[in-house]
């Protein structure tokens, strides 16, 4: 769930959301927590995730927002956060995050790393040993 929610906020325009919000926008990406159980245990574990991980934090309220709760960003390694860098800047640091994941599995499971010249068309291939 951590991977879902921290690509919701990631990609949000703003790089905030309420938890209802952040919880319909993983049930609109991967339709089985769409039932009604599913979308139970979902929002459960995302409220879970959010008030036990480091990585998220909760914003106050705006002036004049009405309903429950503040909003949560992400945070990053670094310190910042996604509401306060550029849409752009975000999607830059989510598929640089894949490329290294990709590149560690690979790496973990015995496989050679191919890298195209180009960073952001990098191609990982594991193979047996």
């Amino acid at each position: 769930a951590c991977m879902m929610i921290r690509q919701v906020l990631i990609w949000s325009p703003q790089g905030k959301l309420r938890s209802s919000l952040l919880c319909d926008a993983i049930a609109e990406k991967y339709p089985y927590f769409q039932e009604p159980i599913a979308k139970k245990h979902l929002r459960d574990s995302v409220r879970h995730k959010l008030s036990n991980r480091p990585q998220f934090r909760c914003l106050p309220k705006e002036p004049g927002d009405k309903g429950k709760g503040g909003y949560w960003e992400y945070v990053f390694k670094d310190g910042s956060t996604s509401s306060t860098i550029s849409w752009e800047e975000r999607q830059r640091r989510m598929e640089e995050g894949t490329r290294k994941r990709q590149m560690k599995m690979a790496q973990e499971r015995g496989g050679v790393v191919y890298v195209n010249e180009n960073p952001a068309k990098t191609t990982t291939t594991a193979t047996p040993p």
